[in-house]
């Protein structure tokens, strides 16, 4: 992945707390990774254990990505990035903020409505393939 950087040498940073299932955050995962790839931001997660993922990434998955433990309730601070962002409001390859953070629950690419996402579904295919989940968990 290429990194831009700033004036002042600095890479631009897409935080993103995940919290809700094991399948949404394997869309979070790979869509953030594909879109940072897209656009030289690093990518940086948040994974909170809760109610309905209580493993830690590294529990379930071998993976270089920058996974860290986070509080739930850290996590639930950081602003929403929901349905009505998804479908046609935000494009997150637009973004040319040098730091973004919020929480997501789905995608963060929508091909639909943005001609420029579809190449990155054909990334998240792959991205997940790359996904190597610990040997205890491919036993069960």
């Amino acid at each position: 992945m290429i990194e831009s950087t700033d004036a002042q040498g600095n890479v631009p940073t897409l935080t993103i707390g995940l919290f809700t299932g094991l399948a949404d955050r394997l869309k979070v995962l790979v869509s953030t990774m594909a879109l940072c790839e897209a656009t030289g931001k690093k990518p940086r997660f948040l994974w909170a254990r809760t109610v309905h993922c209580g493993a830690a990434f590294s529990d379930v998955f071998r993976s270089p990505w920058p996974v860290e433990e986070a509080t739930e309730a850290d996590v639930r601070e950081l602003p929403l990035f929901d349905r009505e962002d998804r479908n046609g409001r935000s494009d997150l390859l637009l973004c040319n903020r040098p730091e973004v953070a919020f929480r997501a629950d789905g995608w963060l690419i929508d091909p639909e409505n943005f001609p420029a996402h579809v190449p990155l579904m054909s990334r998240c295919e792959e991205l997940a393939a790359e996904l190597e989940p610990r040997a205890e968990i491919l036993e069960r």
